[in-house]
């Protein structure tokens, strides 16, 4: 049994409707008039509900007609953040279910927290676990949907789906790669001395082997899971427990999620060793048919190997199991480092409304303008 609409929008041309999506909050938007006769009315009802498991039927529904398969969208996915990471923090969660004509067109889940040092007060859409987000409504209801959201963080949407109009949106750099054909043309398209650093990498690593799979080997990673934490303690040093507890919990959340991946066959994993020990490993999503999301890179603090560039190396193994699988196009997320940036030979962009003086976004545009004509990047709008 369902709770009783939220809000009831009726989109119709020439009406005024107001959304009041939560107390304190309600928005009024004017469509541009035409002939009532030329107008077809349509109906959304929005739905509030306490927790993931409670919208979970109307989830499953979308996922069975859009985008179903893909983790960052996936409801265990996103149930394995809820309950390992966002409950034990004490964060706020709702989630907001748009129906049209009895049809699920949109789900989007939302998160707060007002006890969480390293939160955010405000609604969030997701936390930095799922890269390259993408809102989950149908893009033909996007326009329509959008502007009945509430004010909120909407961290990043996946560069290769953005609004024709990106009016009033804010850019930041994507860390996406493009293959290309072989690695010599690859490599060819880099600065020189980004060129001349991967060849180098490359060939001082000749005598580690990299190993792909589509599980996460528990048993074989935990020393360099180990290792792993002890450099996150290392870097946030004495003064900064809090950080490191949360980092620490966000990377055991993340195992959680590679492991979800695998169930869903989505995950390329890559185990490098050096006679016979495991030194690294590398975690990675397929999404669609053409790309993967790089996640999380595990390296050994052995001392003997600094220098190797292990996190370096992955990546470019990766790039080339990558060409035999048919993947063009590698997401890295927000290319904020020097050490994602060398990799760099495309330039996209991800895309978010402005954010006010308190950091939260207040959609100051035209959302339903901005949100017209969403398509995939090199497909027909």
């Amino acid at each position: 049994m369902r709770p009783s609409a939220i809000s009831t929008c009726v989109a119709r041309s020439g009406s005024v409707y107001r959304a009041r999506i939560h107390p304190g909050w309600q928005k009024e938007h004017t469509t541009n008039p035409r002939p009532d006769h030329a107008a077809a009315q349509a109906r959304i009802e929005v739905f509030e509900f306490p927790s993931l498991e409670a919208a979970r039927p109307w989830w499953m529904e979308l996922a069975r007609t859009y985008k179903g398969g893909e983790l960052t969208l996936d409801w265990e996915a996103h149930r394995i953040i809820s309950e390992h990471f966002l409950v034990p923090r004490g964060y706020v969660q709702r989630v907001l279910v748009f129906v049209e004509k009895g049809r699920c067109i949109g789900v989007v889940p939302l998160s707060r927290t007002d006890t969480d040092p390293m939160g955010t007060r405000c609604d969030s859409f997701s936390d930095d676990f799922i890269i390259a987000r993408e809102y989950f409504i149908r893009p033909d209801r996007f326009r329509a949907v959008l502007p009945l959201l509430p004010p909120h963080f909407s961290d990043d949407l996946s560069a290769f789906y953005r609004p024709d109009d990106t009016t009033g949106l804010e850019a930041s750099p994507a860390g996406v790669i493009d293959l290309m054909d072989t690695e010599e043309v690859y490599l060819g398209s880099l600065r020189k001395h980004a060129r001349h650093d991967l060849r180098s990498t490359l060939r001082r690593n000749e005598d580690l082997r990299s190993e792909f799979d589509g599980v996460v080997r528990r048993d074989a990673i935990a020393p360099i899971l180990e290792a792993h934490l002890r450099r996150w303690a290392v870097r946030c040093g004495g003064s900064s427990t809090e950080y490191f507890a949360y980092t620490a919990q966000k990377i055991a959340c993340d195992m959680l999620l590679m492991e979800r991946a695998a169930e869903m066959g989505r995950l390329l994993a890559q185990y490098i060793t050096l006679e016979g020990t495991l030194v690294a490993a590398n975690f990675s999503v397929r999404r669609e048919a053409d790309r993967l999301d790089d996640y999380l890179c595990l390296r050994s603090d052995d001392p003997t190997l600094d220098g190797r560039a292990l996190g370096i190396l992955a990546i470019v193994r990766n790039f080339a199991e990558c060409r035999r699988e048919g993947i063009r196009y590698y997401d890295m997320s927000a290319c904020s480092g020097d050490y994602k940036r060398r990799f760099g030979n495309i330039s996209m962009d991800y895309l978010r409304p402005r954010y006010d003086d308190s950091g939260i976004s207040t959609c100051p545009f035209d959302l339903e303008k901005a949100a017209s004509g969403l398509h995939a990047v090199g497909a027909t709008p």
